[in-house]
């Protein structure tokens, strides 16, 4: 089996990921669209870790 069809069909039967980004990207957009965070606000989501 070649590599492409094997990540090809583990895409097929694990849709979760897909689905999951799609909602992020959907739940931005209702709210109003992806906001870049600042060198700043960055460090401390970085800090929060």
């Amino acid at each position: 089996m070649s590599i492409v069809i094997k990540i090809l069909e583990d895409a097929y039967m694990k849709p979760e990921p897909a689905e999951s980004y799609a909602q992020v990207v959907l739940n931005t957009q209702i709210l109003g669209g992806a906001k870049i965070p600042d060198e700043k606000q960055a460090q401390e989501i970085l800090n929060l870790r």
